[in-house]
């Protein structure tokens, strides 16, 4: 989708950014384009996707987020590669809890909120509020 690869775009222009920080040169100057290249061909199964749909952990802190604690030390914001680390531990965390642990009864999850006594709030700002 559009919106996809712009992400992809942010994503990609953060990792050079850490690359050019570290004066690293690449032997190939054309980076940017072979990786979009790469990853428009319809009928790669990426393996972080193999692993995500098996359960399993996947590179993600082993590629993306390295880049973050990187970046991190080097003082340069990467907010598109720590919403894309998030995401997929997001996305691990709950296939695991799909394929490996009981299934969540959200109805009873839901009647036993239903139940449970809300903190009390200011009346400020409140339509009938005190």
């Amino acid at each position: 989708t559009p919106e996809v690869d712009a992400f992809q775009d942010r994503i990609i222009d953060e990792v050079f950014t850490v690359i050019a920080a570290k004066d690293i040169v690449l032997p190939d100057s054309d980076v940017p384009e072979r990786i979009k290249e790469v990853c428009f061909r319809r009928y790669n199964k990426p393996s972080m996707l193999q692993h995500m749909e098996r359960g399993q952990r996947t590179e993600i802190d082993a590629i993306n987020g390295a880049l973050v604690r990187e970046a991190k030390t080097l003082g340069i914001a990467t907010p598109c590669n720590e919403s894309l680390v998030a995401i997929v531990k997001g996305l691990e965390r709950h296939r695991r809890q799909v394929l490996h642990e009981p299934t969540i009864d959200y109805g009873a999850l839901e009647a036993q909120a239903a139940n449970e006594q809300r903190p009390a709030r200011g009346g400020e700002g409140r339509p009938g509020g005190s």
